[in-house]
């Protein structure tokens, strides 16, 4: 996989699964594939571990960011995440992951817009001011071109001295 002889690399890997399937195997070559912008055989390598391990919250998770920023195939991560949510229905990092995914597909159908609100007002209410949530509805209010509301979340966050904030959103 690390000099590109991909064949080679998957015929090792099916060798391996067959004596011993580990999860952490699908993630390194996921990973790996990432990594040199195969996200084709990442995706492949998702969809095998979760043949093996179909309820795995992080190849669900890991396999739902790849779809909704590295193929912009959003209707599948929203079935991804799906899988996560039927399992625990206020799961932080699924819904969070959600409702950047309708954000992004919002790009594409504005009407999506809504579902992206939900996802961060459900965390909200559940988890709190989490400055990584309100981060995401300053940029909600943003691409909905909400002013009063961007000028009321950029307030509140240069009142705060210790914050990590996200540069693509600010």
């Amino acid at each position: 996989l690390e000099d590109g002889s991909y064949l080679p690399a998957n015929e090792n890997f099916d060798r391996g699964v067959d004596l011993w399937n580990r999860k952490v195997w699908y993630y390194r070559y996921a990973d790996g594939y990432r990594d040199r912008s195969r996200e084709d055989l990442a995706a492949e390598k998702y969809e095998e571990l979760l043949a093996s391990f179909p309820d795995d919250r992080k190849g669900l998770l890991d396999y739902a960011d790849l779809e909704t920023y590295e193929r912009a195939r959003y209707e599948h991560a929203e079935e991804l995440l799906g899988r996560v949510l039927e399992n625990e229905r206020y799961d932080y990092d699924a819904l969070l992951l959600l409702g950047d995914t309708y954000t992004e597909w919002a790009r594409e159908s504005p009407e999506k817009h809504e579902n992206a609100r939900y996802s961060y007002a459900t965390l909200l209410e559940r988890y709190g001011n989490r400055d990584e949530v309100m981060l995401r509805m300053l940029r909600y209010f943003i691409r909905t071109d909400n002013t009063d509301e961007v000028r009321r979340l950029t307030n509140y966050f240069q009142d705060l001295e210790d914050v990590a904030i996200d540069p693509h959103i600010y």
